[in-house]
């Protein structure tokens, strides 16, 4: 845990953060902090990481030291989990903190002088502490990316999203063609949808042996300046109908869906979300694999330049059948 309640101090370790009053005792949010910190810090980090970054803050006497502008690499590293925590906390168990839970049941925090929020001012509270949390975190991801030489345990993390044999190897090359904010949250969702595209689409249109050949290539220290153009022209392909993939499988590359936000008027106005119609996410789907398609093409017309190999003359391209709404190998 990176928030205790020797270093609470009315609330003095949390403001930095989020405008609490002195009056919220650590005793109540401890609970938000170890689901969020479970559930969201320890995956992306890995262990060994959690175990640093641990002893990190046990060694911390003066909590005034944890801010962002501070040369301390540790420290730094400190500052960016808290703050991630902080507001995965407040979104998570959000309803959980705004009621009380006794031998009487659960009962709605309210008094003489204040009141809790409209429905639209809790959502709208929700959705910042959520954005901003998740946004924390992916800054998380980010500064152990660029500090690998500080912090090498984060290497062998699953999450580690530089992988040397990749043909998509980094948030900034997924943005390059689609738009992720260049967010390595979004990056780590698609991982497993660009591994399986380069094992059931890439391979089989190079062939076993060129693509072995093209996977060590890139292992190497200073590949063939060949094998660096063929990654060059494959990056889309992979990028394209891994977004694809992801968003017929779930709708979305985020964990949220794809929905429409509106405001609902009534008793307390409140914000309604709509989900988006199949047939708008098929279209998504249906423009990243015409993309997709046509930077094979342009790839293709390099492994005959480079490599000898002769167009498949679309034999490999899937097609696409309008009547029955099906792909297939012509």
């Amino acid at each position: 845990m990176i928030f205790s309640e020797n270093k609470w101090s009315d609330g003095d370790e949390l403001r930095p953060y989020i405008p609490i009053s002195t009056s919220l005792s650590f005793r109540n949010m401890n609970p938000a902090f170890q689901n969020a910190f479970g559930l969201f810090i320890r995956p992306v980090m890995g262990n060994a990481v959690v175990e640093r970054l641990q002893e990190i803050y046990d060694a911390v006497v003066d909590i005034s030291i944890i801010r962002e502008d501070t040369d301390d690499k540790e420290i730094k590293l400190l500052y960016y989990g808290q703050r991630a925590n902080a507001f995965l906390a407040y979104w998570y168990d959000y309803d959980e903190l705004q009621v009380l839970i006794g031998d009487a049941g659960i009962k709605r925090q309210d008094s003489e002088k204040t009141k809790t929020p409209y429905k639209y001012q809790e959502h709208s509270l929700k959705e910042g502490f959520k954005q901003k949390g998740f946004d924390a975190l992916d800054n998380l991801i980010a500064y152990l990316e660029e500090n690998t030489d500080e912090f090498p345990e984060y290497l062998d993390s699953e999450n580690y999203t530089r992988t040397k044999d990749a043909i998509v190897r980094s948030t900034q090359e997924v943005n390059g063609y689609y738009p992720v904010n260049n967010s390595r949250l979004v990056f780590l969702r698609l991982k497993p949808a660009f591994r399986v595209i380069e094992d059931t689409v890439i391979a089989p249109r190079l062939g076993a042996i060129l693509y072995n050949e093209f996977k060590e290539a890139l292992m190497q220290d200073s590949p063939d300046e060949k094998y660096l153009k063929l990654r060059e022209k494959l990056l889309p392909v992979v990028v394209f109908y891994g977004v694809r993939k992801l968003i017929l499988e779930t709708g979305s590359l985020t964990d949220r869906g794809l929905f429409f936000t509106s405001l609902k008027g009534g008793d307390g106005s409140y914000m309604s979300l709509d989900p988006v119609a199949d047939n708008r996410i098929a279209m998504q789907a249906d423009k990243a694999e015409a993309d997709a398609i046509s930077y094979w093409l342009l790839a293709e017309q390099y492994l005959k330049t480079a490599f000898g190999i002769p167009p498949s003359n679309a034999k490999k391209i899937p097609n696409r059948d309008n009547n029955g709404k099906k792909s297939f190998w012509a």
